[in-house]
């Protein structure tokens, strides 16, 4: 329901806190981290990062167990975790989960490389340029593999941005165009 409103809605919000209520109630962790990520996914693909943070805690709970259960639907598991961690500022952990979902995601597969240009962003941000680069190429080159020009121009991007971040503003801006050519191709 709520993604045929495309927006947050009390039907979909009671339907989640029943899934949650029952997966507490079994007590399977491998459930109750799924259960609890797509619970947060939810309030934070619709900005309400305060009701998605109370889901993510419990889900990072599970996961960072030093014998955590491999979750239901792992890797996206992993992915959304890392994405929301991401969003908040919290890159190392966010890393973290994204190397966990690339232990799930079959090579050569668009997941893959869209876990790639992940990694490249946030090691970017951090300012580890190098590690960046080498993330932003892996997927440039699984793009290419897949023609995938939507994750093609993604990684085009990062990589121009690494460039103009380190001072090669002419590198930076082949790359830019060369990003908006793909990007114009999707």
């Amino acid at each position: 329901i709520a993604s045929e409103a495309d927006n947050a809605n009390p039907q979909s919000e009671r339907w989640l806190d029943s899934a949650n209520l029952k997966a507490e109630h079994l007590g399977i962790p491998e459930l109750e981290a799924w259960v609890y990520t797509e619970t947060g996914y939810y309030y934070y693909t619709y900005y309400n990062y305060t009701r998605a943070t109370s889901y993510f805690l419990k889900a990072s709970k599970l996961l960072d167990m030093s014998a955590a259960p491999q979750p239901i639907a792992a890797m996206d598991v992993y992915k959304m975790n890392s994405f929301f961690w991401g969003t908040i500022g919290e890159k190392k952990k966010a890393i973290q989960y994204l190397k966990t979902a690339l232990q799930f995601a079959p090579e050569n597969s668009l997941d893959h490389t869209i876990l790639l240009n992940s990694l490249g962003y946030l090691h970017s941000d951090l300012g580890q340029w190098d590690l960046a680069m080498e993330y932003h190429q892996q997927a440039m080159k699984m793009s290419i593999y897949l023609n995938d020009n939507e994750n093609r121009s993604k990684s085009l991007g990062g990589m121009a941005i690494i460039e103009q971040r380190k001072g090669n503003f002419e590198r930076a801006e082949k790359l830019w165009i060369e990003d908006i050519h793909y990007s114009e191709m999707v």
